[in-house]
């Protein structure tokens, strides 16, 4: 059955829009994300089908645009969508840690870190990027004083 022929209030969007996001379960969240689901198949059906299928929204998070095009009704252009809107989740949680002392508990480094360089596939160091951003915290202390 589709969504649109589903009671109003059982309709994700619209119990997201009047209960908030965390009413939503994973599912339902993704049926949002998605908009549509393929022929038979609701938005949320594909999105309960998504969660299963990796597991967690972790593994769904790291799917790979290669694993994307071979899953019905995911795809390229849902991949591009999903990656987008993860990076924009975590450059708006890297803002917040910026603005706060980010780096004055061993709990707020593992945050820094696991935003900057958890998920990827390879071992990464960045200490030169941070170096350099200290380096001008540095310079600009020492133009304002």
């Amino acid at each position: 059955m589709r969504i649109a022929d589903w009671p109003e209030r059982e309709r994700p969007r619209e119990r997201l829009l009047a209960h908030g996001a965390a009413a939503l379960s994973e599912a339902e969240l993704l049926a949002v994300f998605l908009r549509t689901g393929v022929c038979g198949t609701s938005a949320v059906e594909s999105g309960r089908d998504f969660v299963a299928r990796f597991g967690s929204l972790q593994r769904l998070f790291a799917v790979t645009v290669d694993e994307a095009a071979g899953i019905r009704g995911f795809g390229i252009a849902k991949y591009a969508q999903l990656k987008a809107a993860v990076e924009l989740v975590r450059r708006a949680m890297i803002e917040d840690i910026g603005e706060r002392d980010s780096l004055s508990s061993p709990r707020a480094v593992c945050d820094f870190l696991l935003l900057t360089l958890g998920g990827r596939a390879y071992e990464a160091l960045r200490a030169e990027e941070r170096r350099e951003h200290a380096k001008g915290k540095e310079s600009s202390a020492h133009h304002s004083s």
